[in-house]
């Protein structure tokens, strides 16, 4: 008899935590990695997927997307946010944090209060882990596509009410730490687990060490929306670059950041400290168009969302393909560029020890990729969540 939980998966290649096995094997059972070899047997109990051509790898992680497939995170209803999971699942992504946008606060509350509802009724598709809140407690001078009007001086008791109102949700937030109580708000999420990310600031490099030091880990979107790197005033960028215990966000799609840049910061950062994401907006894998990206109206033109200034508004991008643009341009072994995109938010998120990579005793978070770049089979905590070939 064949139990529905248990799944014998062999590929072409299989990326694992500790190398590349050629004609790999995995068995998955009540939903964890339970054995990885090149020579296990098919048990008879188990489904079987054989995949000769393609490769199995972790199942990517994107911990800054706002949207994908028509919808947003602040559309705020779980149809929206099932849109969004079942688009990464098809792409690879098997956990995300979906992030808000600047918007009145009401706004906001009404996609927190969502995101904890879908936390608590898994969906069909990737693995939602809560909210990134991008907003609205950033500087003006490098709001980028955040609406002026709708920037908010830092407020602890409406902070603190947000969190508790959202108790669990919150799971990233971005703010400008050079604004007042900037510190305060910083120790407060932490002693809350919250993740703090630094974004759309104008903070010196002692600014950005005060708050790493008061328990910042992560940079948002780095070289974007925030003062460029001087060689007398190094700000964010030069604190991002320099101090290992910031984690920094790397757009790599060839619009936000040049490969130079990209260069410089990988060879700062390494695979470690490097997180790929994609920023996608509701216009990822749909046509160029008019979109909304929370109360701004966006034009996507060859796949490049702009608001009607002109700045870049979140991306389009599928975040494979970031893996593998750092693999094509910078001839970096697949296997690391992978890391950006799955172990190394895993270790940010703190969550390295469940998913991320692939082993034994791990969530059985995998993606079949081929040749081209396609994904045809993805499984989320051994749930199949999508799959395109006959089973």
């Amino acid at each position: 008899m064949i139990k529905q939980d248990c799944y014998y998966l062999q590929a072409k290649k299989l990326y694992t935590q500790d190398g590349v096995l050629e004609h790999g094997a995995m068995i998955v059972e009540d939903g964890l990695i339970q054995a990885l070899g090149t020579n296990i047997k098919p048990p008879a109990a188990c489904r079987q997927f054989v995949f000769p051509d393609s490769s199995i790898i972790p199942g990517l992680i994107d911990v800054h997307i706002h949207g994908a497939g028509g919808f947003d995170t602040m559309d705020a209803t779980p149809a929206a946010m099932e849109g969004i999971a079942q688009y990464l699942a098809q792409n690879g992504v098997t956990s995300f944090v979906a992030a808000t946008m600047t918007a009145p606060l009401d706004d906001i509350t009404a996609a927190l209060h969502n995101v904890k509802q879908c936390m608590d009724h898994p969906s069909a598709g990737a693995k939602l882990l809560g909210a990134y809140v991008e907003g609205p407690y950033f500087t003006e001078s490098y709001r980028g596509a955040h609406p002026a009007e709708q920037l908010r001086a830092i407020d602890l008791d409406e902070i603190k009410t947000l969190v508790r109102e959202n108790e669990g949700a919150v799971k990233i937030l971005a703010m400008a730490p050079e604004k007042e109580h900037g510190p305060e708000l910083i120790r407060y999420l932490r002693q809350k687990g919250i993740f703090v990310t630094i974004g759309h600031s104008d903070a010196s490099y002692e600014q950005m060490i005060q708050a790493a030091d008061e328990g910042a880990s992560l940079v948002t979107h780095l070289y974007n929306g925030m003062r460029p790197l001087h060689h007398r005033e190094s700000g964010v960028i030069g604190a991002a670059l320099c101090d290992d215990r910031l984690y920094t966000e790397l757009i790599f799609d060839g619009i936000h950041i040049s490969n130079a840049a990209m260069q410089i910061a990988l060879r700062c950062k390494g695979p470690e400290r490097a997180v790929l994401i994609s920023d996608c907006m509701r216009a990822g894998g749909m046509p160029d168009g008019k979109y909304r990206l929370g109360t701004e109206e966006v034009v996507v033109k060859d796949q490049i969302a702009r608001t009607a200034n002109g700045s870049l508004a979140g991306s389009t991008l599928r975040l494979l393909n970031a893996v593998i643009r750092v693999r094509d341009t910078f001839g970096i072994p697949f296997e690391t560029a992978l890391e950006s995109a799955s172990l190394t938010p895993a270790r940010l998120l703190g969550i390295d020890h469940i998913t991320g990579s692939i082993a034994p005793g791990k969530a059985a978070d995998i993606a079949v990729m081929d040749e081209d770049g396609t994904v045809s089979f993805t499984m989320a905590d051994g749930r199949i969540v999508h799959n395109t070939r006959p089973i």
